[in-house]
């Protein structure tokens, strides 16, 4: 599984997110493999990913489903880190709704 920290991404825009090595996600692709993987029609759904908002134990991450899956994980450094992961994760969430795509809350 390929592992990104949010601060990697270059781009991010209704097709997809680029990151700082070339590697990007497609939108697309992510929900055609959800679909595959949970035996449904890509017309079903518009999931491409699960999404997991931690506690301060845990880590706060996406898990794209790309062929290889993609975990995007929110972690910052500083006082305010653990705002600013929260703050990252739900603008992203938001994003891709406004993109028309949805992820799953595993929390």
């Amino acid at each position: 599984m390929k592992e990104y920290n949010y601060s990697d991404i270059v781009q991010l825009d209704k097709i997809g997110i680029s990151f700082s090595d070339g590697y990007k996600i497609v939108f697309e692709e992510c929900k055609r493999q959800w679909a595959e993987e949970h035996e449904i029609s890509q017309e079903e759904t518009l999931c491409v990913a699960s999404r997991f908002l931690a506690t301060e134990q845990e880590e706060t991450y996406f898990l794209f489903y790309t062929k290889e899956k993609l975990k995007l994980c929110f972690k910052f450094k500083g006082f305010f880190r653990n705002k600013k992961s929260f703050n990252k994760f739900i603008e992203l969430q938001m994003l891709l709704n406004s993109y028309g795509y949805s992820s799953f809350d595993m929390s």
